[in-house]
């Protein structure tokens, strides 16, 4: 980084950036596990979707 170049992070309390970064780490956790569920049930609810004909291919829409 250039001399005089401010990172968009210059202006905020020490303190304040301190507190973000050490949260990142949990909030990037608990995105984690929501993607995951999300990626798991997404086969029973695609059947779902299905059994009950609310899910159509493009063809059919």
């Amino acid at each position: 980084m250039e001399k005089g170049e401010q990172t968009p992070f210059a202006e905020l309390p020490e303190a304040l950036v301190e507190e973000m970064l050490s949260k990142s780490e949990m909030v990037g956790e608990s995105l984690y596990t929501a993607f995951k569920e999300i990626q798991e049930s997404k086969e029973r609810i695609r059947r779902q979707l299905q059994d009950e004909n609310i899910l159509k291919k493009d063809a059919e829409v």
